[in-house]
């Protein structure tokens, strides 16, 4: 939203075909690398140029050494003998649907679909590297359902009838990605839409976690009796750049991935001494059903509101300004194959990076959440409109000056 709002303020109508591929290639090693180094290298060198030099040299020069050595760009070898299990929820559409059909056609991955929907499965009917499962994120009941299949399949060790092979397994990675959005003023959201967006967002990675959590640690334990354990298992959680930045307009959605973050951050310091990893991916706009239409929400939004809340902000005020700001073009998108690169990374590498922020316009992003809030209301443009409540107190003290 933010970044959308301010191309519309600047004229600018929709993404280049240049700047998707600019933005796909900055996204790939060694690329991403030296981007990252140049930009935070110029930046401190505007404010403090020792700092800046350091981390424009030592720093690439650091990275781009743990990259061609293999320890940041090194991608797990599956064995013939070994099958990786990969649960991942929100699977009915955009990034879990991608990712789910990206995994499978990888060596080695067995994909458990987490969907909302039963008609969803109906989508992974022809691959029989992909188990959809029905999975209500704000359910207990479908979230122990769940974990007992996948326990199933992990003890089941798949013996080959034809090979008489045995086929070790192991839960290799949790993806939390189901998510909700709303928008709307404060005022105008009920608390449904935050108590929806907190239960599927927030407590919904937290119920994921804490299902599948016994299984990764079981896999540590084992290693303690002298057995084979795994030792490269990881947690992703899909937040957004919404989690690090707010703006007007979706304070329910952004709460919940402020939430999402702040739990993810915690759980990979717990998770440090396990040896399980976690992943935060924070992509900014990318083409999905979820921000396919959010002036849509606001509408819907504010047709649930009062017929006071109505009169006091007026149908222009709707118009002209919150659904105007929150109307992002499809064509100032990005890309979602880009953020299914992303996951896949994260999921492949020996060693992912922590946090991953895709897009071009994060770096950006990123720099409005160290500004002060003085600064950073003043960067925002204007809404364009005033509530009508507002404009009858202005014109009536107008007119008392005129008297």
């Amino acid at each position: 939203r933010i970044m959308g709002s301010l191309m519309k303020g600047s004229g600018i109508q929709g993404t280049s075909p240049m700047a998707h591929s600019l933005n796909e290639l900055l996204h790939k090693q060694p690329y991403s690398i030296i981007a990252h180094g140049v930009f935070w290298g110029f930046f401190f060198m505007f404010f403090t140029p020792i700092l800046g030099s350091l981390w424009l040299f030592v720093g690439t020069l650091v990275r781009l050494v743990l990259y061609y050595t293999g320890y940041s760009s090194k991608r797990i070898d599956v064995e013939e003998s070994v099958e990786l299990a990969v649960v991942i929820t929100g699977c009915d559409t955009g990034f879990g649907l991608d990712l789910a059909r990206a995994l499978a056609q990888k060596k080695g991955f067995h994909v458990f679909a987490g969907c909302l929907r039963k008609e969803s499965f109906a989508q992974f009917k022809e691959n029989e590297r992909i188990t959809p499962v029905q999975f209500d994120v704000t359910s207990d009941k479908e979230a122990q359902e769940f974990a007992k299949t996948v326990s199933a399949w992990l003890r089941s060790d798949d013996d080959d009838n034809t090979t008489n092979k045995k086929c070790s397994r192991y839960l290799h990675a949790v993806v939390c990605n189901a998510g909700v959005g709303y928008g709307g003023l404060i005022d105008w959201n009920p608390m449904k839409d935050y108590r929806v967006s907190m239960e599927v967002n927030f407590f919904g990675v937290v119920r994921t976690v804490k299902t599948f959590l016994p299984h990764l640690k079981q896999q540590v334990k084992r290693g303690g009796g002298g057995e084979s354990y795994y030792r490269d298992s990881r947690i992703v959680i899909v937040s957004s750049m919404a989690g690090l930045n707010s703006s007007a307009f979706s304070s329910p959605y952004q709460a919940s991935k402020h939430a999402t973050e702040s739990f993810s951050n915690g759980l990979r310091l717990e998770m440090k001494d396990l040896g399980i990893q976690v992943v935060t991916i924070n992509p900014s706009f990318h083409k999905t059903p979820l921000t396919g239409d959010m002036a849509g929400l606001v509408r819907a939004s504010w047709e649930h509101t009062s017929p006071e809340i109505k009169e006091e902000y007026g149908e222009e005020y709707l118009e002209k300004s919150v659904v105007e700001m929150m109307h992002v073009p499809q064509g100032m998108m990005w890309r979602p194959h880009v953020v299914t690169e992303g996951l896949v990374s994260a999921i492949e590498l020996v060693h992912p990076s922590p946090k991953i922020l895709i897009g071009l316009d994060t770096t950006l992003l990123l720099l409005l959440r160290f500004c002060p809030p003085t600064a950073f209301d003043w960067f925002m443009p204007d809404f364009g409109a005033r509530p009508a409540f507002v404009q009858q107190g202005n014109n009536s003290k107008d007119k008392s000056k005129k008297e």
